[in-house]
């Protein structure tokens, strides 16, 4: 009977060192750092502009990620970075996909923004971009996609 609590205590033992272990090698091995990309979407008039489609890109990711901002028109994100990546070009695009149920048809605005691993202090980098503010739009100059 006095073994059983002995068997169970090297059971846990060995659990523990195991998941210690694998603490380790993911914090040691880990290449990636990350930046956070973040900021807001209104209207002409500053009112917030809910599901505009944010797509990020850049020379560092594998393929777009696209995003949505929140009821308070915010977005965030964020971007792996490599070891030694020198510098990002990092694509954005503001885009209205769902037509007049967020207040109206809204133009599409672009923007890129390079970082530079040497003006880099800390991780996790983040980027607090300006507020976009777009105008109002006709179907054909922005027709809602999906």
């Amino acid at each position: 009977m006095r073994k059983v609590p002995y068997i169970i205590s090297l059971i846990l033992l060995l659990a523990m060192h195991s998941c210690m272990a694998g603490i380790d090698n993911i914090t040691n091995s880990d290449p990636y750092r990350s930046g956070i990309i973040q900021g807001s979407v209104t209207d002409q008039n500053g009112n917030a502009l809910e599901r505009i489609r944010i797509t990020i890109d850049s020379n560092i990711s594998e393929k777009p990620e696209s995003y949505y901002t929140s009821s308070e028109g915010q977005f965030r994100c964020e971007v792996p970075l490599e070891e030694d990546y020198g510098h990002i070009v990092i694509n954005i695009s503001i885009e209205d996909i769902d037509g007049e149920e967020n207040g109206g048809i809204f133009e599409t605005k672009s923007d890129t923004i390079t970082i530079f691993e040497d003006d880099v202090d800390s991780y996790p980098i983040v980027i607090d971009l300006p507020t976009y503010r777009l105008s109002h739009a006709t179907a054909s100059e922005n027709s809602p996609r999906s």
